[in-house]
């Protein structure tokens, strides 16, 4: 019986690592964002079918110089571009929600503010999210009736999200060769 034991804990760890060697080259392979990298943004869902018209502003626009444009990290054919001028820029907070920035101008000052409003989970999103993770702790061992110290290597992977819960596959592999893999639902706040 302890072959066995042992040929089936064995066979668990082999899948184990292999699970995680798959969802760590996925996760490596998979597209990058753009790191640093000014992007022309997708307009808000709100804007996409809202009618458009020309306004005239009354009063100079308030425009940001000097090495604004290269701080920012803007691409270089509008830091080289003089009739493309900054007038705001915010930095969002790091989320799991979608956020919608809003930048609005006043057509008899020239004054520009910008507005950011957190949005509600979409009833059900695609996600590509993964996340790695080693620790060290005490494990209690029912079998001996003691804590022992032990390192575990986790992976994990979001899948899929319904609102506020995401589900996704997790695999664990700890030094006194116990594995784990399997599907889970997580919420995170």
């Amino acid at each position: 019986m302890e072959n066995r034991t042992r040929v089936i804990v064995e066979v668990v760890l082999i899948l184990a690592v292999g699970v995680m060697g798959y969802f760590l080259y996925a996760a490596l392979s998979a597209p990058k964002p753009v790191g640093g990298v000014s992007v022309i943004a997708t307009p808000a869902p709100a804007l996409r079918k809202a009618p458009t018209a020309q306004v005239a502003i009354k009063a100079p626009v308030r425009v940001f110089k000097g090495e604004t444009k290269a701080n920012l990290k803007l691409p270089a054919a509008v830091i080289a571009d003089e009739t493309k001028q900054v007038i705001a820029a915010t930095q969002v907070k790091a989320n799991l929600r979608p956020q919608t920035v809003s930048t609005v101008i006043n057509t008899e000052t020239g004054a520009v503010e910008s507005y950011v409003k957190t949005d509600p989970y979409p009833w059900f999103a695609i996600e590509t999210r993964g996340e790695a993770k080693v620790a060290y702790g005490y494990k209690y061992r029912h079998t001996i009736g003691a804590m022992a110290p032990v390192v575990r290597m986790q992976l994990s992977y979001d899948v899929v999200r319904v609102k506020a819960l995401t589900a996704g596959v997790q695999a664990t592999i700890d030094t006194d060769r116990d594995a784990f893999v399997g599907v889970g639902i997580s919420y995170k706040w």
